[in-house]
């Protein structure tokens, strides 16, 4: 018999004692927003004095509780729909107090209701351990603890409407420079990591049926007869069934603990993958068929610190978790995005990513604008003063730009030539040949030029095309005529390209005398054929030859 029905089967009279009997227990349940919702909802109580008691907080709301239910105790009708409310899995499963009632309500009994004699006493079924729900608590910070989402590896700590795992539970407890979760995150004053022992240590072990030897098969023989005829009482029956269901329940819970317990040195295990991950400032993730660059420095939590990377935008990995999988839960973006098969859950366990408390004010926490662009410059690679693109999330400094970028002419809004050339990106006319397109003149696509002079820059990821190379060994007396890109730059600034024959010239010129240089160097010899098909492509795709 479960708890609804005992509790139908008794009278009027037993089922008001009950719930006065109750009473002071469920009015101090620790969370009770779940319940008084659902009494809500279902008319049981008004919803207006739902509010009311939901509004207060500390001894207040249990004494705001407490006369709430001494009002439903005048009506038979409502305790009966108050018990059905409390008895509903989602209820149950929301605080360990009204689990502990329902056991209470199971074992309940009352004069007048009479137990068959000839049958046994029904025990009651404890919930399994895997729905149990533990109030744990880190410094001042409080959350409930669900097994259920343990064994899975999940973020199992609820608190203040936000899942966390363990170790970023012991940040927002403000503790989470000692790393040892196990010890500073408690349950009822008992540390997390002794109450995982103590459960470990307590299931039962399996017995392992041993063939039998002439030797023991002598000493059967030789026991007395007495104790050969013994046979097991009725209690003694039921305990081999007990233990095996015991054990089948504990085993998943205790090779969750081990796992769980053993996550502090999990980077050492992984060894030489674990230490690269350890040294490692960008991670390459992926989140369903979305790619992006995770860069560690940035990364604070699943809301904060825009770590994240891809094509478009830099974003919050919560961002990227609604991007890459738009029907993906929030609360799963910890095991959604991967780097390689590590999820984010796995590498904040190994401490190759530090959690942010919510309360955080460290400069990566605190919302900017600047956290929407690049922390390096686009054609150079390094970092220092920027300017920042409101358009996309490319960077630059004023002198690396294509035109440079004098701060007295800056405004409120800055967009990149980059992003210049996609808002009038148009090809001139399709039909046109490229000998026509070379004899046009520079001013009337003097932002073409720009556009692809600034993505040579950006490519020549090694500044190989960039300088003057007049230093190199014999290199004047191979090459008649040297051109690099910085040459260009100035050349373009200055307007002594009078067509776009001229520009297009000069940066073949660079490729030429790349190929007639390094004759018997394959590496320069490639990174100059590379960059060189980079720009035709380009040419062609900008002028619309």
């Amino acid at each position: 018999m479960d708890s609804l029905e005992h509790l139908r089967s008794l009278t009027e009279e037993q089922q008001q004692c009950l719930f006065r009997s109750k009473k002071t227990e469920i009015a101090a349940i620790s969370n009770p927003f779940l319940l008084l919702s659902d009494l809500k909802d279902n008319n049981v109580i008004p919803e207006k004095k739902c509010k009311e008691v939901q509004s207060l907080s500390g001894k207040e709301q249990v004494k705001g509780l407490y006369t709430l239910l001494s009002c439903l105790e005048k009506s038979p009708v409502k305790i009966l729909l108050f018990w059905k409310t409390l008895l509903k899995d989602h209820i149950r499963k929301s605080s360990p107090e009204l689990q502990a009632l329902q056991l209470c309500l199971e074992k309940s009994e009352f004069p007048g209701t009479r137990r068959n004699s000839t049958q046994a006493p029904q025990v009651p079924k404890p919930p399994p351990i895997t729905e149990l729900v533990m109030l744990v608590t880190c410094g001042s910070r409080e959350g409930q603890l669900h097994m259920s989402k343990l064994m899975k590896g999940e973020d199992c700590i609820l608190t203040e409407t936000r899942w966390v795992s363990c170790s970023g539970f012991e940040v927002l407890g403000g503790k989470g420079k000692a790393k040892k979760w196990r010890s500073s995150i408690q349950v009822k004053n008992i540390p997390l990591g002794q109450l995982f022992q103590e459960l470990t240590e307590q299931s039962p072990k399996p017995t392992h049926s041993k063939r039998r030897t002439s030797h023991s098969h002598s000493q059967r023989a030789a026991s007395p007869p007495a104790k050969r005829r013994a046979t097991k009482s009725p209690a003694d029956k039921g305990s081999p069934q007990t233990s095996s269901a015991s054990e089948c329940e504990m085993k998943p819970v205790c090779q969750s603990m081990k796992q769980w317990s053993s996550e502090e040195s999990a980077a050492e295990e992984e060894g030489a993958d674990g230490k690269a991950l350890q040294t490692c400032k960008i991670l390459l993730v992926k989140c369903g068929c979305v790619e992006g660059k995770l860069y560690k420095s940035r990364f604070a939590n699943e809301i904060r610190g825009k770590c994240i990377r891809t094509p478009q935008r830099w974003c919050t990995p919560l961002d990227f978790l609604r991007e890459g999988r738009l029907r993906a839960d929030d609360q799963s973006w910890g095991h959604c995005i991967v780097h390689g098969h590590w999820t984010l859950n796995r590498l904040i366990r190994m401490r190759v990513l530090e959690m942010h408390s919510e309360d955080c004010m460290c400069f990566i926490c605190i919302p900017s604008s600047h956290m929407n662009n690049d922390d390096e410059c686009l054609p150079c690679g390094q970092g220092g003063e920027l300017l920042h693109c409101d358009m996309c999330p490319h960077s630059f400094h004023t002198d690396c730009h294509i035109p440079p970028v004098s701060k007295e002419r800056l405004g409120a809004r800055w967009i990149c030539t980059l992003c210049e050339h996609s808002k009038i990106q148009r090809p001139l006319h399709v039909t046109h040949h490229t000998s026509e397109v070379l004899l046009c003149r520079t001013k009337e696509h003097l932002l073409r030029c720009q556009y692809l002079l600034l993505r040579l820059y950006c490519e020549d990821k090694n500044n190989t095309f960039i300088n003057n190379p007049r230093h190199l060994e014999r290199y004047c007396s191979v090459i008649s005529r040297p051109m690099w890109l910085a040459q260009m730059r100035e050349n373009l600034l200055r307007n002594r390209y009078q067509t776009v024959g001229q520009f297009v010239g000069d940066v073949r010129l660079i490729f030429k005398n790349c190929t007639k240089y390094n004759k018997s160097d394959k590496r320069f010899l490639a990174l100059g054929k590379q960059l060189k098909e980079f720009f035709e492509k380009e040419f062609s795709s900008v002028f619309g030859t």
